[in-house]
């Protein structure tokens, strides 16, 4: 269920359902400021303890009366799952401070990145049409930054329990949208999908408060977009004034 590293994709994940038979994530244990009931030791023991009522978490309280687990091993595994995750909590910060290098690094896995400060920034479903989903597949993202006096780098990562597209998980997805109502007379079919990730700046640098709007800029305040995709078409920096227009620059 939480697979080989704990980050909630084994070989089970993509079938799992809560009593009320809509699909359900299994909790990736590298976050535990997300667990339910709690993220410390004493937390996590309990949970494993007593199950998690209506999810497909189980109790292990019957392994330790059939001795097939000492409590004590117990203790030790909540031990285990609480290491998995940050010694605390990332805080949200509005603002991510690119530090000015003489180089930018070369690849995500360069070195230089290690002295380099990191950022969450925690995600939400899409909640503004239907169908609304509340449960992103992804929680957030991690975010470092560097720059020299005229190019930046962006180092943002993530935990993803598909590979994105993934067959593997299309029934699951399937199943999300039969559980949700749609404001369409035909319903959402699911496809594979690729992860997406757009990174927006202002064409001119505002000079008050007021940012670009979020979605793709506005006629008044037209911004550049880095764009990603894992899926094998091309990568764009596309200029955009608006959601309803956009040209490639």
């Amino acid at each position: 269920m939480h697979g080989d590293l704990g980050r909630g994709d084994g070989p089970s994940a993509p079938t799992l359902k809560d009593d009320a038979q809509h699909p359900i994530f299994a909790a990736n244990l590298h976050e535990n400021w997300r667990f339910n009931g709690g993220g410390t030791v004493e937390d996590i023991y309990r949970r494993m303890r007593t199950g998690l009522d209506g999810t497909p978490m189980p109790s292990f309280d019957d392994l330790i009366g059939n001795k097939f687990l000492t409590d004590e091993q117990l203790w030790r595994l909540a031990q285990y799952v609480r290491s998995l995750s940050p010694k605390d909590a990332p805080v949200v910060r509005d603002v991510v401070h690119a530090p000015l290098t003489k180089a930018l690094p070369h690849a995500p896995d360069d070195s230089a990145w290690t002295s380099v400060d990191l950022y969450w920034f925690p995600l939400v479903g899409q909640i503004i049409h239907k169908a609304r989903w509340f449960a992103p597949a992804v929680s957030g993202v991690w975010v470092k930054a560097v720059h020299t006096a005229d190019s930046i780098a962006l180092r943002v990562s993530w935990d993803d329990r598909s590979a994105s597209p993934d067959s593997a998980w299309l029934g699951f997805v399937g199943r999300v949208f039969g559980a949700l109502d749609s404001d369409d007379s035909t319903r959402e079919q699911p496809a594979l999908w690729p992860d997406q990730l757009a990174v927006q700046f202002p064409v001119s640098i505002p000079t008050g408060m007021e940012r670009p709007y979020f979605l793709m800029g506005s006629p008044s305040a037209p911004v550049y977009q880095w764009r990603w995709t894992s899926s094998a078409r091309a990568r764009r920096s596309p200029g955009w004034r608006g959601a309803s227009s956009g040209s490639i620059r």
